[in-house]
């Protein structure tokens, strides 16, 4: 199936979301996404989970990095407060930086 051409002013603007977290013991990254994403689904419903369009861009030993459409960062930034515990660890999630590049948030990656 062929995309149709959008113009860049009528495409949905998207964002970049650096989330770090810090937890007790050892956690296994993708166990923290699955984690976060579950908490963002039940925060804001199908809808709105659907239409944010978060996906998964890069991740690290520490943090991950959120792309989402840049109506619905702040939902990602609240839903990060209800995350409080990922299996038997407890685990604090901080949204770092929010860009509306990569390259902005892969600069910012160095820093942590």
């Amino acid at each position: 199936m062929v995309r149709p051409f959008i113009r860049k002013s009528l495409r949905y603007k998207k964002r970049y979301v650096l989330v770090k977290f810090y937890c007790e013991k050892n956690i296994d990254v993708d166990s923290v996404i699955d984690a976060f994403l579950c908490v963002f689904h039940e925060f804001c419903g199908e809808l709105l989970s659907a239409l944010s369009r978060v996906k998964v861009v890069e991740k690290g030993s520490n943090f991950f990095v959120l792309k989402c459409r840049h109506n619905y960062v702040d939902l990602i930034r609240a839903s990060c407060l209800f995350l409080e515990r990922v299996g038997d660890s407890r685990i604090l999630l901080v949204p770092v930086y929010v860009g509306g590049s990569i390259k902005k948030v892969r600069e910012r990656i160095k820093f942590i």
